[in-house]
Parts: structure tokens; C-alpha cells; sequence
């Protein structure tokens, strides 16, 4: 399921069989951030815009992606997608969508940087399927994922860089979806 974010290796049992790097455990959650990412703070409360956010992510989520799942996966051409189909949100903040989408009964995923992070990404169960990773080299085997979102990232990638650099960024940005996302599935950003 996961490849070294620094070196693209294979990881087994959580560690990168080419340069040996392993992810941190911080506080049950796999730590995938790139090396200048690394060990940056993770705040412990949740800032009110973000509880704000979390209520707008559920409306969203319900009415938007999951209708969108099912008509792109459930059914017509498409029905051997049907079930457990995988799903990855890049950018999860709080890991509200993945929560919202796992309780609908999808095989959903998360990665966030941890800058905007609440304690309700660290509860429970969440530390099966919700990541510390940098969107410019996601964790994760390539075909791995049926469908993608990452809602509102696009424009923080490469910010306060020059021109040149941020649309090197995003380049990496868009490539790393296009390797993790499966032929034939569907990247919403």
C-alpha cells in the first residue's frame, strides 16, 4: 500500500527497503511528510474556522461527493466498481470527508500536512486511514486509488514561491495523482 515518500521504494513493515526511511508514530498516526516537512508543529485544539469548515465538509460530502461516487462507480457502465471502491482525500484537514465517507461505507483514505489538524484526526479508528503527507509526493503504490479529492489545496501549492517554482509544484502535484489514481478513475479538485 505505501511507498517512501522521500526515495518512491517500496515500504514493507513500515520501512523503505531503498533508503531505509520509516515513518514516525506521532501520537498513533503515520508520519509520510517529506524531510522539509518533518517535525513541524501540530496544533491541539481545534481553531474555531476549522469547526466552522467541519459542518460545510458534511453538507458537501452528502450531497455532493458521495452522489458523485455513485453515479460515476454504482452503476451503468461501470458496476464492477461498485463496492470497495478506494478513495483518497488529499488535504483533509480534520478528516471530516473521510469520516462522512467511510460511515457511507467506502474505502476512504486522508493525508493533510497536520498545519490545520484537529484532535478528531488523532481519536480512535482515524489512525487506520487517515496520513501525515506532503500532496507533492504522496505515500501510497501506483493505481492505488479509484477516486480522488482534494478540494481547495490547488492554490496553496507553491505559494509565497516565484512563478517558475510554484508551477513546478503543482506539476508534482497533479503527477502524483495521476500515478496514484487508476486508470479509468476520477481525480475532483
Amino acid at each position: 500500500m505505501f511507498i517512501c515518500p522521500d526515495c518512491k521504494g517500496k515500504v514493507e513493515n513500515l520501512k523503505c527497503k531503498s533508503c531505509g526511511f520509516y515513518p514516525q508514530n506521532i501520537n498513533g498516526i503515520l508520519d509520510f511528510r517529506t524531510k522539509d516537512f518533518r517535525g513541524m508543529s501540530i496544533p491541539s485544539e481545534i481553531p474555531d474556522y476549522v469547526k466552522m469548515e467541519d459542518i460545510g465538509m458534511d453538507f458537501r460530502t452528502k450531497n455532493f461527493y458521495i452522489p458523485l461516487v455513485k453515479k460515476l462507480f454504482g452503476g451503468g457502465w461501470n458496476k464492477r466498481w461498485n463496492k470497495n471502491i478506494k478513495i483518497l482525500d488529499i488535504g483533509c484537514g480534520t478528516g471530516r470527508v473521510v469520516k462522512v465517507l467511510r460511515e457511507a461505507g467506502y474505502e476512504a483514505y486522508g493525508i493533510d500536512l497536520g498545519l490545520d489538524s484537529s484532535p478528531l484526526f488523532w481519536e480512535g479508528e482515524s489512525r487506520n486511514y487517515l496520513f501525515l503527507a506532503n500532496a507533492l509526493s504522496l505515500p501510497f503504490e501506483d493505481d492505488f486509488f479509484d477516486f480522488i479529492i482534494s478540494f481547495g489545496v490547488m492554490e496553496h501549492i507553491g505559494e509565497g514561491k516565484n512563478e517558475q517554482e510554484r508551477l513546478r509544484e503543482r506539476r508534482l502535484y497533479l503527477g502524483e495523482i495521476l500515478r496514484v489514481l487508476r486508470v479509468g478513475g476520477v481525480a475532483s479538485i
